[in-house]
């Protein structure tokens, strides 16, 4: 596959979201996805003791799409980390700034 068909090869990605606990954050970070209309395929949000982590899969984004919306989470003001994984197993780009979060 030519790097050019890797820009607009469209897969499932997953949003881990580390943030303070608000629910204000949760609604701004779901906003971002509002905005354009994108599904939602699974959305869980789980308590720490450090704090809440929103997880979320998209069935439908391009990898340059993900980036932009993984950029606009982390300059969210509550946003603590973002990470992004691409679902689909034939995908073969990666998502640039991807950050480690410690997930139980």
């Amino acid at each position: 596959m030519r790097d050019m068909d890797k820009i607009d090869q469209v897969s499932a990605f997953t949003f881990s979201v580390r943030m303070v606990s608000s629910i204000q954050v949760v609604s701004r970070v779901i906003e971002l996805f509002a905005l354009r209309d994108d599904p939602l395929h699974a959305l869980t949000l789980s308590t720490d003791g450090r704090g809440q982590i929103l997880t979320i899969t998209v069935p439908s984004l391009t990898p340059a799409r993900a980036d932009v919306v993984a950029w606009k989470m982390r300059n969210i003001v509550g946003v603590e980390a973002v990470a992004v994984a691409a679902d689909d197993t034939n995908y073969t780009g990666t998502v640039r700034d991807q950050q480690v979060l410690d997930v139980p």
